[in-house]
């Protein structure tokens, strides 16, 4: 096993290493400046000195100069509105003196963002070329080729919002302090404090409390450099063992599980982060930014009546009480490394933040990128379809609701499973969980293939997935075909909102898919980029399938064919149900609480907890019949285009066929992705 570690590092040393070294104060707001300046379509800085947040600064940072508390945002502004994307936030330097989380968090943008745009040719390209994701790969950093997997990093920017703040502790981290003025940050929040005066008195604090309250974060890391563990709630004094088991303990303990063996070993010790429960693994303290992310916005006794710090003017008490739908964060705490400030030398190097065997992967940087990565991928589960060897589908998931309430959920259809706090009883609701689908423009005939294939992402374990048959509901998309949606929707990479519990009594299940020989509802691992143990694509064969589904439709709906009705085939899955458990023999605390965090919620929905995937075929009659729909994206996607657009329609579609059969598909054979996609679905 050495043997082969050596081998591959030493043949997979690249001629020239970028290296990564430690960013001082003024460098880290340059380059942010200028990757906002570089890359306008996808980061956006602001200041918490600045609109809407318009904080005091917390000191002089330079001769003359403010501290300024910038924070970033992250995303293909191409794709919004897009109100359900799932979002993360990253901070680095909550302690001024611990140094590596700022260049972490500054290199985690940086690598995102000009992977990006060297890997998609905007607005049409659906098979961006990305490094190969396996810790253990033996691929070039950019290699030729790429499998669907592949395009893992590319979807952190078009699904998901990064947000984030390098240098949380700006006074701090300037003149290189672990306090601003005197307090400690990572002691001020409203959480477990006796005296109201006593939270709230730094600007890190409160810079990080005024952009959580205008977000629903899923997940969070905050990097601290000390020792090198990875910890999760609880972390405070007010739950002591054996009272520290959090209701979201099993999800917790998973994660950090799955960010210690993907993060890699550190190149000194060979060995991996040590991880645990925060009061376990590093000591508890009151005001932690863990726990008050994690529980403030239930937990309402350990909050109180809020703070009133008295420092810079003071700060109003209202913006330190919480509703029902704030926070409930899984906020995870990294201590990066044993020394506060490493050396460059330990830093690493960019080529190694995919393959820590690479020379420089075992730095201090590329380990904690791959925790940030990782982190962000389970945000929110995904599936990636296949046909054959041909890429067919990649969407993103929104949840089927149970038809139960969850603890905390609302009554009033909003959000699932936020609401009005803990108190609520457990009670039956008329669902009308939304889901978002992101379909793609890939062909979609099945009809010389083998197997229906698609994988699994985002997520640790797929309990169940199953095939199903819905008819197009145009009624909800003003008389427009499925091609039309799909292909306007693909080409801005923008969702298609389908209220999902309208149409399930309507839907019928073609079959379960199987992996490593297993029927789904024996669990297996998620086909997930980062996981060590995933396991082989789902299946199901093509074989006898498209004359069942005949059968299926023709049965409930007689004119499908005469009608040229569109039916388009999903897939839902069930993923890591055990995260809405408890451990055995562990009592949770407090009270025996259901699971409290936005991402246990979305991603278990308990009882049921099926995700919803938008299909790939437009089913039978319609794969290729009705082409003025199919192709009147070029007319505004009219639902009834005049007679001399059809024509031209016609024209160019017999072109583009030509085209698409001419080069995209001789590409594929080759290996190669197309740069542009034909919009056949």
């Amino acid at each position: 096993m050495l043997f082969h570690a050596f081998i591959t590092t030493v043949f997979l040393l690249p001629l020239s290493l970028t290296a990564y070294k430690m960013l001082d104060y003024a460098t880290i707001h340059e380059t942010l400046y200028q990757l906002e300046t570089d890359y306008p379509d996808l980061v956006d800085v602001y200041s918490a000195q600045d609109v809407p947040f318009q904080l005091p600064t917390s000191g002089q940072c330079g001769l003359g100069q403010s501290c300024q508390h910038l924070y970033v945002r992250v995303t293909d502004e191409t794709t919004l509105p897009d109100k359900d994307r799932p979002e993360l936030f990253l901070s680095g330097a909550l302690h001024g003196n611990e140094r590596v989380g700022p260049t972490t968090t500054l290199e985690f943008v940086r690598y995102l963002v000009e992977h990006y745009t060297q890997s998609v040719v905007k607005p049409l390209s659906t098979t961006p070329v990305v490094p190969t994701s396996s810790p253990t790969s033996t691929s070039s950093t950019t290699p030729s080729t790429t499998t669907p997997l592949d395009d893992w990093l590319v979807r952190l920017i078009t699904r998901r919002s990064l947000w984030i703040m390098p240098s949380a502790n700006a006074y701090g981290y300037y003149h290189d302090l672990r306090e601003e003025n005197g307090v400690d940050p990572n002691r001020d929040f409203p959480y477990n404090h006796k005296n109201p005066m006593e939270c709230m008195k730094t600007i890190a604090a409160r810079a990080i409390n005024e952009l959580w309250r205008k977000h629903a974060f899923q997940v969070a890391i905050t990097y601290h450099a000390g020792q090198e563990s990875i910890s999760s709630t609880w972390g405070g004094f007010n739950h002591p063992a054996p009272n520290d088991v959090p209701p979201d303990d099993v999800c917790q303990l998973s994660l950090i599980q799955e960010m210690s063996t993907y993060g890699d070993r550190f190149e000194n010790s060979n060995k991996r982060y040590d991880y645990g429960r925060l009061n376990d693994n590093v000591y508890p303290v009151n005001g932690g930014m863990e726990d008050w992310a994690y529980g403030a916005g239930w937990e309402t006794a350990a909050v109180g009546k809020g703070c009133t710090p008295t420092s810079f003017g003071g700060y109003p008490s209202s913006q330190t009480k919480y509703d029902g739908a704030s926070l409930r964060v899984i906020n995870i705490l990294v201590e990066t490394s044993n020394n506060k400030s490493p050396s460059d030398d330990s830093f690493g190097a960019r080529e190694g933040v995919l393959n820590p065997l690479l020379a420089g992967g075992r730095g201090h940087v590329p380990r904690n990128i791959r925790l940030a990565l990782l982190l962000a991928d389970v945000a929110e589960p995904y599936v990636i379809w296949f046909a054959g060897s041909y890429f067919v589908q990649e969407t993103v998931h929104m949840m089927m609701n149970d038809g139960r309430l969850l603890p905390g959920s609302d009554t009033n259809g909003l959000l699932p499973g936020i609401g009005t706090g803990v108190e609520q009883p457990d009670q039956p609701v008329g669902s009308s969980s939304p889901v978002w689908l992101y379909p793609s423009s890939a062909s979609s005939s099945f009809a010389s293939r083998d197997l229906l294939q698609w994988s699994v992402g985002g997520a640790m374990n797929v309990d169940d997935t199953e095939l199903v048959v819905l008819k197009w509901p145009k009624n909800d998309f003003n008389e427009m075909s499925c091609r039309c949606v799909t292909s306007n929707s693909f080409r801005y990479a923008s969702p298609i909102r389908i209220d999902w519990d309208k149409y399930s009594k309507s839907m019928h299940v073609i079959g379960k898919g199987t992996s490593n020989g297993h029927y789904t509802g024996h669990t297996v691992r998620a086909q997930t980029p980062w996981s060590a143990h995933k396991s082989e694509k789902f299946t199901m064969p093509v074989s006898g399938t498209f004359t069942s589904l005949h059968e299926m439709v023709a049965s409930v709906d007689p004119h499908a064919t005469t009608n040229n009705e569109d039916y388009v085939i999903l897939t839902r899955a069930q993923v890591d149900g055990t995260w809405g458990e408890s451990l055995p023999g562990k009592r949770v605390w407090p009270n025996d609480l259901a699971p409290q965090t936005n991402l246990v919620r979305h991603t278990t929905r308990m009882r049921c907890p099926f995700s919803v995937e938008f299909a790939i075929a437009v089913f039978l009659w319609s794969i290729v019949v009705n082409c003025g729909q199919l192709w009147s994206i070029v007319v505004n996607c009219s639902p009834h285009p005049h007679p001399t657009t059809l024509t031209v329609v016609w024209v160019l579609f017999g072109v583009i066929v030509f085209v698409f059969d001419r080069f995209v598909v001789a590409r594929i054979h080759h290996g190669l992705k197309s740069p542009t996609t034909v919009a056949i679905v």
